[in-house]
């Protein structure tokens, strides 16, 4: 035994060093660069066979892992889910509501659209390119509204629970640069929260509001006669008094929520 680790000594090319490392503190020797430095070397010297053998069982040809796969087949599943998107919002541009379920287009459209640059939001709603429903209603209002009835009439919490501040930034971004210019190629276009509080962000960002300030507070004494019938003709009275954007424009909303309010048991707004 003495023989045979005297010779191994003298065939090892670190000899030197381990005698060198007895000196040492048992504190170094427990350190976590010196048994980090310890295993790479350990690493360098392995045998060549063994390399190769390790580098044959880990290559890609012979194993593959379960998460790639399944990533790959997500990224695919959005590429083409993406790809339709993209014909699907331009029939809903030209005034067409496409049904998902059924996978036919009803027309809806009372009226050419007239597209024009320029921003939508933060101006006057007679200054907004005007929808393919009516020259009153802006595009941007009939562009969300119809992306929210479309994806997200069954989400629970629409309307209520917020957005992405960044994806409701970019889509306001988009919708600014004109309906030509929009890019519907966008998962973005796909997070019903956002359009909702992008729609939010219209309405927010007008110089005066859908109803004024005067129109308003008049509007919340009138909901508090106890009188139903007198209550209705009152609000009637108010609302009949709007110029035509405002009242076209809040006439389609009113819609539009009445039909998210249809599917309140499910999503429970």
């Amino acid at each position: 035994l003495t023989r045979r680790t005297s010779d191994q000594h003298k065939l090892s090319p670190l000899s030197g060093r381990k005698s060198k490392n007895t000196f040492r503190s048992p504190s170094l020797k427990r350190s976590p660069s010196l048994r980090f430095r310890k295993s790479q070397k350990s690493t360098i010297t392995q045998p060549t066979q063994s390399i190769s053998s390790l580098s044959g069982l880990n290559s890609p040809s012979n194993v593959t892992s379960p998460r790639r796969s399944f990533v790959k087949s997500i990224v695919k599943k959005g590429l083409r889910t993406l790809k339709s998107s993209s014909s699907l919002l331009t029939s809903q541009m030209s005034g067409q509501i496409y049904d998902e379920s059924s996978g036919e287009s009803l027309s809806s459209s009372t009226g050419a659209c007239t597209l024009s640059q320029g921003n939508n939001f933060g101006i006057e709603l007679e200054e907004c390119e005007i929808s393919s429903i009516s020259r009153y209603i802006p595009i941007v209002v009939e562009i969300l509204t119809r992306l929210v009835e479309l994806r997200g009439i069954n989400c629970q919490g629409i309307y209520r629970h917020a957005g992405g501040v960044t994806a409701v930034n970019w889509l306001v971004q988009e919708l600014d640069k004109g309906a030509e210019n929009i890019e519907f190629n966008s998962e973005k276009w796909y997070d019903v929260k956002a359009v909702a509080s992008t729609l939010k962000t219209f309405f927010a960002k007008l110089p005066d509001s859908l109803l004024s300030s005067k129109m308003s507070s008049l509007c919340v004494e009138a909901s508090r006669i106890e009188n139903h019938r007198e209550r209705v003709i009152e609000l009637k009275r108010l609302v009949v008094q709007l110029d035509d954007y405002r009242f076209e424009t809040l006439k389609y909303l009113c819609a539009h929520f009445r039909r998210v309010a249809a599917k309140c048991d499910i999503n429970k707004v």
